[in-house]
Protein backbone atom coordinates (compact mmCIF):
# COMPACT_ATOMS: atom_id res chain seq x y z
CA UNK A 1 0.00 0.00 0.00
CA UNK A 2 1.73 3.49 -1.03
CA UNK A 3 1.97 6.18 1.15
CA UNK A 4 1.80 9.67 0.30
CA UNK A 5 2.94 12.93 1.88
CA UNK A 6 1.23 15.69 0.93
CA UNK A 7 3.77 19.07 0.72
CA UNK A 8 2.61 22.30 2.72
CA UNK A 9 2.67 24.85 -0.33
CA UNK A 10 5.38 27.45 0.74
CA UNK A 11 4.59 30.92 0.64
CA UNK A 12 4.20 32.74 -2.77
CA UNK A 13 6.21 36.09 -3.32
CA UNK A 14 3.16 38.76 -3.17
CA UNK A 15 2.16 36.56 -0.56
CA UNK A 16 5.30 37.39 1.66
CA UNK A 17 5.25 41.45 0.09
CA UNK A 18 1.27 41.29 1.37
CA UNK A 19 2.50 40.73 5.35
CA UNK A 20 5.66 42.84 5.08
CA UNK A 21 3.64 45.58 3.60
CA UNK A 22 0.97 45.10 6.84
CA UNK A 23 3.79 44.83 9.19
CA UNK A 24 5.36 48.04 8.15
CA UNK A 25 1.78 50.12 8.12
CA UNK A 26 1.49 48.18 12.05
CA UNK A 27 4.76 50.08 12.83
CA UNK A 28 4.48 53.06 11.09
CA UNK A 29 1.01 53.65 12.92
CA UNK A 30 2.81 52.48 16.36
CA UNK A 31 5.19 54.16 16.20
CA UNK A 32 4.02 57.87 16.86
CA UNK A 33 2.36 56.14 19.55
CA UNK A 34 4.93 55.21 21.23
CA UNK A 35 6.98 58.92 21.01
CA UNK A 36 4.03 60.51 21.73
CA UNK A 37 4.15 58.63 24.77
CA UNK A 38 7.66 59.40 25.68
CA UNK A 39 7.63 63.41 24.75
CA UNK A 40 4.49 62.94 27.02
CA UNK A 41 6.82 61.49 30.07
CA UNK A 42 9.78 64.13 29.25
CA UNK A 43 6.87 66.35 29.56
CA UNK A 44 6.08 65.30 32.76
CA UNK A 45 9.65 65.55 34.22
CA UNK A 46 10.28 68.98 32.53
CA UNK A 47 7.15 69.79 34.63
CA UNK A 48 8.56 68.41 37.67
CA UNK A 49 11.62 70.37 37.14
CA UNK A 50 9.71 74.06 36.75
CA UNK A 51 8.03 72.87 39.97
CA UNK A 52 11.59 71.96 42.21
CA UNK A 53 12.58 75.13 41.24
CA UNK A 54 9.42 76.78 42.34
CA UNK A 55 9.38 75.58 45.58
CA UNK A 56 13.38 76.14 45.64
CA UNK A 57 12.64 79.75 45.03
CA UNK A 58 9.67 79.73 47.75
CA UNK A 59 12.09 78.25 49.73
CA UNK A 60 14.92 80.67 49.45
CA UNK A 61 12.76 83.41 50.00
CA UNK A 62 11.15 82.25 53.62
CA UNK A 63 14.92 82.33 54.38
CA UNK A 64 16.34 85.43 53.36
CA UNK A 65 13.12 87.68 52.80
CA UNK A 66 13.22 87.56 49.46
CA UNK A 67 13.42 86.19 46.06
CA UNK A 68 17.25 85.59 44.74
CA UNK A 69 18.25 88.13 41.91
CA UNK A 70 18.74 86.78 38.50
CA UNK A 71 22.78 87.75 38.69
CA UNK A 72 24.87 88.83 42.00
CA UNK A 73 28.56 89.16 41.67
CA UNK A 74 30.84 88.57 43.85
CA UNK A 75 32.81 91.77 46.21
CA UNK A 76 32.66 95.23 45.50
CA UNK A 77 32.58 95.35 42.02
CA UNK A 78 30.80 99.08 41.07
CA UNK A 79 29.96 97.00 37.46
CA UNK A 80 27.49 95.00 39.35
CA UNK A 81 25.87 97.82 41.16
CA UNK A 82 26.27 101.16 39.56
CA UNK A 83 23.57 103.17 38.21
CA UNK A 84 24.04 102.88 34.96
CA UNK A 85 26.81 100.27 34.76
CA UNK A 86 28.66 99.45 31.15
CA UNK A 87 29.41 94.75 30.93
CA UNK A 88 27.76 94.97 34.11
CA UNK A 89 29.73 92.71 36.33
CA UNK A 90 32.15 92.32 33.64
CA UNK A 91 35.59 91.03 34.55
CA UNK A 92 34.29 89.43 37.95
CA UNK A 93 33.01 86.04 39.43
CA UNK A 94 29.27 86.24 39.48
CA UNK A 95 26.66 83.45 40.37
CA UNK A 96 22.87 83.48 38.94
CA UNK A 97 19.59 82.69 40.49
CA UNK A 98 19.97 79.10 39.93
CA UNK A 99 23.67 79.06 41.51
CA UNK A 100 21.94 81.03 44.62
CA UNK A 101 18.75 78.43 45.27
CA UNK A 102 20.99 75.04 45.05
CA UNK A 103 20.66 74.40 49.16
CA UNK A 104 17.06 74.21 48.20
CA UNK A 105 17.07 71.85 45.14
CA UNK A 106 19.14 69.23 47.16
CA UNK A 107 22.10 70.84 45.92
CA UNK A 108 23.57 71.60 49.19
CA UNK A 109 26.62 69.97 48.78
CA UNK A 110 27.72 71.63 45.60
CA UNK A 111 26.72 74.97 46.82
CA UNK A 112 28.72 75.09 49.67
CA UNK A 113 32.07 73.53 47.65
CA UNK A 114 31.28 76.52 45.64
CA UNK A 115 30.97 79.32 48.29
CA UNK A 116 33.85 78.72 50.85
CA UNK A 117 34.19 79.96 54.22
CA UNK A 118 30.30 80.95 53.30
CA UNK A 119 31.04 84.32 52.06
CA UNK A 120 28.01 83.65 49.76
CA UNK A 121 29.58 83.23 46.52
CA UNK A 122 33.42 82.00 44.88
CA UNK A 123 36.58 83.42 46.25
CA UNK A 124 38.05 86.74 45.21
CA UNK A 125 40.31 84.55 42.61
CA UNK A 126 38.25 81.54 41.13
CA UNK A 127 40.49 78.57 41.88
CA UNK A 128 40.93 75.99 40.09
CA UNK A 129 38.81 73.81 41.82
CA UNK A 130 36.08 75.79 42.23
CA UNK A 131 35.98 76.28 38.03
CA UNK A 132 36.19 72.40 37.90
CA UNK A 133 33.38 71.90 39.85
CA UNK A 134 30.92 74.81 38.21
CA UNK A 135 31.96 72.89 34.66
CA UNK A 136 31.37 69.35 35.57
CA UNK A 137 28.22 69.97 37.59
CA UNK A 138 25.21 68.51 35.43
CA UNK A 139 21.76 69.38 37.56
CA UNK A 140 19.21 67.45 36.28
CA UNK A 141 16.47 69.51 37.90
CA UNK A 142 18.03 72.10 35.61
CA UNK A 143 17.48 70.56 32.19
CA UNK A 144 15.21 69.81 29.77
CA UNK A 145 14.52 66.03 28.71
CA UNK A 146 13.44 66.99 25.46
CA UNK A 147 16.64 69.20 24.96
CA UNK A 148 19.02 67.63 22.74
CA UNK A 149 21.81 69.33 23.80
CA UNK A 150 21.49 68.76 27.72
CA UNK A 151 24.19 66.26 27.10
CA UNK A 152 26.94 68.86 25.72
CA UNK A 153 29.30 71.11 27.16
CA UNK A 154 29.55 74.32 25.91
CA UNK A 155 32.29 76.76 26.15
CA UNK A 156 31.65 80.77 25.91
CA UNK A 157 35.41 82.05 25.76
CA UNK A 158 35.17 83.80 28.62
CA UNK A 159 37.46 81.76 31.86
CA UNK A 160 39.10 83.53 34.56
CA UNK A 161 42.74 84.64 34.60
CA UNK A 162 44.90 81.83 35.43
CA UNK A 163 42.34 79.01 34.41
CA UNK A 164 44.58 76.72 32.02
CA UNK A 165 44.28 73.12 30.90
CA UNK A 166 43.33 70.52 32.95
CA UNK A 167 41.27 72.07 34.03
CA UNK A 168 37.58 72.11 32.21
CA UNK A 169 36.88 75.01 30.20
CA UNK A 170 33.69 73.88 29.08
CA UNK A 171 30.02 73.48 31.23
CA UNK A 172 26.60 72.23 30.86
CA UNK A 173 23.80 74.47 30.62
CA UNK A 174 20.08 75.39 31.74
CA UNK A 175 17.02 75.36 29.94
CA UNK A 176 15.50 77.36 32.93
CA UNK A 177 15.50 81.29 33.07
CA UNK A 178 13.95 83.70 35.17
CA UNK A 179 11.55 86.39 33.84
CA UNK A 180 12.70 89.34 34.28
CA UNK A 181 10.42 91.85 32.09
CA UNK A 182 7.45 91.59 30.65
CA UNK A 183 7.06 94.43 28.61
CA UNK A 184 10.75 94.51 26.85
CA UNK A 185 10.85 93.25 23.22
CA UNK A 186 7.14 93.71 23.14
CA UNK A 187 6.79 96.36 20.04
CA UNK A 188 3.15 96.12 20.08
CA UNK A 189 2.66 96.93 23.83
CA UNK A 190 1.42 100.33 24.93
CA UNK A 191 4.68 102.46 25.63
CA UNK A 192 4.77 103.37 28.88
CA UNK A 193 4.94 106.25 30.04
CA UNK A 194 8.43 105.94 32.75
CA UNK A 195 9.89 104.64 29.86
CA UNK A 196 12.61 106.95 28.73
CA UNK A 197 13.14 108.97 25.53
CA UNK A 198 14.98 106.63 22.53
CA UNK A 199 14.38 103.72 24.95
CA UNK A 200 11.95 101.90 22.57
CA UNK A 201 10.15 98.23 23.76
CA UNK A 202 12.70 96.67 21.18
CA UNK A 203 15.59 97.38 22.96
CA UNK A 204 16.29 94.52 24.60
CA UNK A 205 18.35 93.09 22.01
CA UNK A 206 21.77 94.49 22.95
CA UNK A 207 22.75 96.01 25.75
CA UNK A 208 20.30 95.13 28.56
CA UNK A 209 22.10 96.32 31.06
CA UNK A 210 23.19 99.50 29.95
CA UNK A 211 20.36 101.06 31.90
CA UNK A 212 21.53 100.16 35.61
CA UNK A 213 19.46 97.71 37.74
CA UNK A 214 16.93 100.04 38.28
CA UNK A 215 16.00 99.95 34.95
CA UNK A 216 12.60 100.79 33.87
CA UNK A 217 12.81 97.67 31.58
CA UNK A 218 12.80 95.48 35.07
CA UNK A 219 9.44 95.04 35.36
CA UNK A 220 9.32 91.12 35.82
CA UNK A 221 10.03 89.01 38.82
CA UNK A 222 13.23 89.30 39.15
CA UNK A 223 15.84 92.26 39.10
CA UNK A 224 19.80 92.02 38.33
CA UNK A 225 22.67 93.61 39.78
CA UNK A 226 23.78 93.81 42.97
CA UNK A 227 26.50 91.78 44.69
CA UNK A 228 27.33 89.20 48.03
CA UNK A 229 26.77 92.26 50.06
CA UNK A 230 24.05 94.33 48.98
CA UNK A 231 21.74 91.95 46.59
CA UNK A 232 19.08 93.70 44.39
CA UNK A 233 16.20 91.74 44.90
CA UNK A 234 12.38 91.24 45.43
CA UNK A 235 9.85 89.63 47.57
CA UNK A 236 5.81 88.77 47.70
CA UNK A 237 5.34 92.46 48.65
CA UNK A 238 6.31 93.50 44.83
CA UNK A 239 3.98 91.40 43.28
CA UNK A 240 1.02 93.47 42.62
CA UNK A 241 -0.38 91.45 39.98
CA UNK A 242 -0.47 88.28 42.13
CA UNK A 243 1.31 85.83 42.38
CA UNK A 244 -0.77 83.38 40.15
CA UNK A 245 -0.94 85.19 37.60
CA UNK A 246 2.44 86.41 37.22
CA UNK A 247 5.23 84.25 35.01
CA UNK A 248 8.50 83.73 37.71
CA UNK A 249 10.30 81.23 35.06
CA UNK A 250 10.08 79.54 31.93
CA UNK A 251 11.71 77.15 29.54
CA UNK A 252 14.59 78.24 27.21
CA UNK A 253 16.30 76.10 24.57
CA UNK A 254 18.63 76.95 21.49
CA UNK A 255 17.37 77.47 18.26
CA UNK A 256 20.49 76.02 16.41
CA UNK A 257 23.61 75.10 19.02
CA UNK A 258 26.99 73.51 18.56
CA UNK A 259 30.22 73.94 20.91
CA UNK A 260 31.54 77.17 20.30
CA UNK A 261 28.44 79.45 20.77
CA UNK A 262 27.39 81.13 23.75
CA UNK A 263 24.59 79.06 25.59
CA UNK A 264 22.46 79.32 28.42
CA UNK A 265 23.95 79.26 32.25
CA UNK A 266 23.65 77.86 34.82
CA UNK A 267 25.16 77.76 38.43
CA UNK A 268 27.31 80.89 37.63
CA UNK A 269 30.22 82.45 35.32
CA UNK A 270 32.81 84.76 34.79
CA UNK A 271 32.92 87.98 32.99
CA UNK A 272 28.93 88.62 32.47
CA UNK A 273 28.94 91.48 30.32
CA UNK A 274 25.70 92.28 28.79
CA UNK A 275 24.43 88.98 27.78
CA UNK A 276 21.36 88.81 29.59
CA UNK A 277 20.07 86.50 28.22
CA UNK A 278 21.66 83.99 28.74
CA UNK A 279 19.81 83.26 32.53
CA UNK A 280 16.79 85.82 31.93
CA UNK A 281 13.96 86.31 29.88
CA UNK A 282 11.28 88.56 29.20
CA UNK A 283 7.71 87.56 28.22
CA UNK A 284 7.81 90.65 25.49
CA UNK A 285 9.54 87.99 23.10
CA UNK A 286 7.47 86.12 21.08
CA UNK A 287 7.55 82.62 22.39
CA UNK A 288 9.57 80.26 20.09
CA UNK A 289 11.05 82.86 18.24
CA UNK A 290 13.41 81.34 15.36
CA UNK A 291 15.60 84.13 15.77
CA UNK A 292 19.00 83.18 16.80
CA UNK A 293 20.89 86.48 18.00
CA UNK A 294 20.60 87.92 21.19
CA UNK A 295 16.88 88.41 21.02
CA UNK A 296 16.24 84.48 20.17
CA UNK A 297 18.42 83.99 23.87
CA UNK A 298 16.00 86.36 25.28
CA UNK A 299 12.92 85.36 24.54
CA UNK A 300 11.27 81.15 25.95
CA UNK A 301 11.82 78.90 23.99
CA UNK A 302 10.77 74.95 24.29
CA UNK A 303 11.20 72.12 22.29
CA UNK A 304 7.62 70.20 23.60
CA UNK A 305 5.19 70.77 20.36
CA UNK A 306 2.82 73.61 21.03
CA UNK A 307 4.11 75.91 23.45
CA UNK A 308 6.67 76.14 26.95
CA UNK A 309 6.24 75.65 30.18
CA UNK A 310 6.29 78.12 32.78
CA UNK A 311 6.14 78.25 36.66
CA UNK A 312 4.08 80.93 38.07
CA UNK A 313 4.64 83.14 41.18
CA UNK A 314 2.59 80.86 43.37
CA UNK A 315 5.05 77.87 42.76
CA UNK A 316 2.57 75.83 40.37
CA UNK A 317 3.44 74.81 36.68
CA UNK A 318 1.41 75.90 33.47
CA UNK A 319 1.68 74.82 29.57
CA UNK A 320 1.40 77.97 27.94
CA UNK A 321 0.43 77.93 23.64
CA UNK A 322 2.65 79.46 22.03
CA UNK A 323 0.07 81.37 19.92
CA UNK A 324 -1.33 83.21 23.21
CA UNK A 325 -1.94 86.49 22.23
CA UNK A 326 1.18 88.77 22.03
CA UNK A 327 0.02 91.37 24.38
CA UNK A 328 -1.50 88.93 27.06
CA UNK A 329 1.49 87.15 27.32
CA UNK A 330 3.77 90.01 27.63
CA UNK A 331 1.56 91.48 30.70
CA UNK A 332 1.66 88.21 32.39
CA UNK A 333 5.23 88.63 32.62
CA UNK A 334 5.05 92.03 34.77
CA UNK A 335 4.83 91.98 37.91
CA UNK A 336 2.87 94.96 39.02
CA UNK A 337 1.67 96.68 36.11
CA UNK A 338 -1.98 96.61 36.89
CA UNK A 339 -3.35 94.91 33.85
CA UNK A 340 -6.28 92.86 34.08
CA UNK A 341 -5.27 89.35 32.39
CA UNK A 342 -4.75 85.74 33.85
CA UNK A 343 -3.06 82.45 32.34
CA UNK A 344 -5.10 81.18 29.90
Amino acid sequence: MSHFRRSRPAFTLVELLVVIAIIGILIALLLPAVQAAREAARRSQCMNNIKQIGLGLHNYHDTTKSFPPSLMGYGGSAGCLGAAPSNNCSDTSYMIWSGLILPFVEQAPLYNSLTPKGVGMWLPTVSATNWALLCDARIAAYQCPSAPEIGIRFSDGRIPPGIAAPTPTTRYHSNYNVSVSGLAGCTMCPLPATYPAGWNLDWWEQHFDDGGPTDVRYDGAFMTGGNNATPIALNFSNMIDGTSNTIFAGEVCQVSYNTSTNNYIYIGGYNAQDQYGRWSSTTGIQMNSPDTGQRGWSCFRSYHPGGAQFLLGDASGRFISENIDRITYAYLGTRAGRESVSVP
